[in-house]
């Protein structure tokens, strides 16, 4: 889901979260194989070889579905939406610093805790 602006809610059970400031993304993945989709379903597999990487040794091999969101660290360790851009332009193997966070789901065959 999109964020729009509006008022923030007031009151007792409201709980906000940070703004990465990233790109949605979903990482499809099981033993075989490795991809990372944009929201608009452009692949972009070949700008994060990382995740394509580190998610299946992450999950031992699990298939998975992974809703979240990517998000590229300036050298301060703050997210940095130009360099974000910046590497969705470029197709690259060379070692960005960069995070996926806020997963929204995972989907297995079965059961599984993520650590």
């Amino acid at each position: 889901m999109l964020a729009t602006l509006g008022e923030a809610p007031s009151g007792e059970g409201w709980a906000f979260e940070f703004k990465w400031d990233g790109a949605r993304a979903l990482v499809e993945t099981d033993s075989a194989r490795t991809y990372v989709w944009s929201r608009h379903r452009n692949n972009f597999s070949s700008h994060f070889p990382e995740i394509v990487a580190g998610v299946p040794a992450a999950l031992g091999g699990r298939q998975a579905i992974l809703d979240g969101e990517i998000v590229v660290l300036d050298v301060a360790g703050r997210p940095s939406f130009s360099r974000l851009q910046r590497r969705l332009r470029i197709p690259t193997h060379t070692a960005w610093e960069s995070s996926a966070t806020g997963c929204l789901s995972v989907r297995t065959p079965e059961r599984a805790e993520l650590r």
